[in-house]
């Protein structure tokens, strides 16, 4: 689809809506207005700019701008993780990125043997596919791996007094963890697909690809990004773990 396909009408059409909306609101819940125009005004700037992102690392078509660009996103995908899970950076932001970057490894490698797409085509949509599977699972799983060591501290000590080893130790909130960074991408999936099929296989489709061939890839996607994001949460607190504790496997924080 080019941008001459694009109707002027029905973008008219769209903005009219918008202000018909805007105004009904005007009268019933004034604060609303304002809210919904400052967030649809920072939607649009932001998609903007990505399209505008986007268009330039697929006009230039090398190698290292595309690496530079999964490193930041992956980058950016930890950071926001651990913002939203309100965690520390100093322990978990270079475990996490590493997991992630692994991770991300993985997936793309798998996809790209599933579709044969060009490499800038596959870095850019399963990246960005992969970043937004994993910040909702990755912070749920750490934030519910650190809340669960705060509550069983003195559990933890017990068991390490009765000759427990560490594993032992933090294995119930290990396990937590990894059920929460499963329930994430499990709730994604249980919604009413016949009604609501997911943007990606949307995008497929619009974008010339089968429906079959749309929905296999959809559907690798999701599992490998099920299994990926579990992957990238046991490995990160491995990574993590001799800083959150001390000699004695007392927890720090």
């Amino acid at each position: 689809m080019q941008i001459s396909d694009i109707s002027l009408w029905g973008i008219l059409a769209t903005v009219m809506l918008l202000l018909v909306i805007l105004a009904l609101f005007s009268i019933v819940d004034r604060k609303l207005v304002t809210r919904m125009s400052r967030v649809s005004v920072y939607f649009i700037l932001s998609l903007v700019f990505v399209a505008a992102l986007m268009w330039g690392i697929l006009k230039l078509n090398l190698w290292w701008v595309d690496m530079i660009w999964a490193v930041l996103l992956i980058f950016s995908v930890a950071y926001f993780s651990l913002r939203k899970a309100h965690l520390p950076l100093r322990p978990f932001l270079l475990p996490l990125s590493l997991s992630l970057f692994l991770g991300s490894g993985l997936e793309l490698g798998i996809i790209s043997v599933l579709t044969q797409l060009p490499r800038h085509i596959v870095i850019l949509s399963v990246l960005s596919f992969f970043a937004v599977q994993t910040l909702s699972s990755m912070s749920s799983s750490l934030k519910t791996y650190m809340s669960s060591l705060r509550h069983t501290q003195e559990h933890c000590q017990y068991l390490l007094a009765n000759g427990a080893t560490h594993v032992e130790a933090i294995l119930p909130s290990v396990r937590r963890s990894m059920r929460a960074s499963v329930m994430v991408h499990l709730r994604s999936m249980t919604g009413p697909l016949v009604l609501a099929p997911p943007m990606l296989f949307i995008g497929l489709l619009m974008g010339g690809v089968s429906a079959l061939s749309a929905a296999v890839i959809v559907i690798v996607l999701m599992l490998v990004g099920l299994s990926v994001s579990v992957l990238a949460s046991l490995l990160t607190i491995i990574l993590v773990d001799r800083s959150l504790f001390d000699a004695s496997g007392r927890f720090l924080y």
